[in-house]
């Protein structure tokens, strides 16, 4: 861990306007996201409000008349509306997966070719392949949170509360980037299934600890770009553009460089 520290610090000195690089496809996929996320947010919110009026209005028919009927006005609107709704969900985690493969592929190859020498065919099958599949599991896991979250709410007598889902969902997400990081931080140059478990699992305590470091230092400087937000809206932005993005740059660098260390 502590020769990783070292070689990152060496490949930042040789390499700086290369992390200045991976800064600028991050703040590209950001923006990017940003925008396409804030234009179809809009319209969905539209039909979110749609949906939560007309259930206002049946809920507040049936507490009137106590006619069960009641709670099925308009019931073809909102199954339209709940459809809308999908929609602008499957366009959001569409244009994410696109984003992603766009800006954030370039900025791991860039990390390889200064810690190794990726074979860019290899690289970038590897990196889809990886991206899709890892994809796939967080839709997966977004899918069971919502399920399990819609039968605690129907339930009289849930087994477990809303924090708990929460608890559970963030615990799901942090183990699915663990493994997604590893794959990404694998040279290509290697098998890469019996690489992906000897480093995911059987170096935990190593890999593991690497990335609790980078959880570490991404939560600190996170909260401080949001106190900074809260104080002025340009210095946060800028604290994200100046420090965090340059660091969580050199953090990916130094992952990468402590899977190369040997136990």
């Amino acid at each position: 861990m502590k020769q990783a520290f070292f070689r990152t610090l060496e490949t930042i000195k040789m390499h700086w306007y290369l992390i200045l690089l991976i800064v600028a496809l991050d703040i590209a996929f950001l923006y990017a996201f940003g925008k396409v996320y804030a234009s179809i947010f809009q319209t969905t919110a539209a039909h979110l409000d749609t949906i939560n009026q007309l259930l206002q209005g049946s809920i507040g028919q049936f507490t009137t008349t106590s006619d069960p009927g009641a709670l099925n006005i308009g019931i073809e609107q909102f199954n339209q509306e709940v459809a809308f709704v999908k929609l602008g969900i499957a366009y959001i985690l569409g244009y994410l997966l696109l984003f992603w493969l766009a800006f954030q592929g370039p900025a791991w190859y860039i990390i390889h070719r200064i810690t190794g020498k990726p074979r860019l065919p290899r690289f970038a099958l590897r990196f889809v392949l990886t991206t899709i599949i890892g994809f796939a599991a967080f839709v997966g896991i977004l899918i069971g949170i919502v399920a399990l979250s819609f039968k605690t709410f129907s339930s009289p007598l849930p087994l477990i509360g809303q924090g708990g889902i929460n608890t559970l969902a963030a615990i799901a997400v942090l183990a699915l980037a663990y493994l997604v990081f590893v794959a990404y931080a694998l040279p290509d140059n290697v098998q890469f299934w019996r690489s992906f478990v000897r480093t995911a699992f059987r170096r935990i305590t190593t890999t593991g600890l690497a990335y609790v470091l980078v959880l570490i230092v991404l939560a600190v400087l996170y909260a401080i770009m949001i106190w900074v937000l809260k104080q002025n809206v340009l210095a946060g932005f800028a604290f994200g553009a100046i420090i965090l993005l340059p660091i969580f740059a050199a953090l990916r660098v130094f992952f990468v460089e402590s899977i190369k260390e040997k136990d």
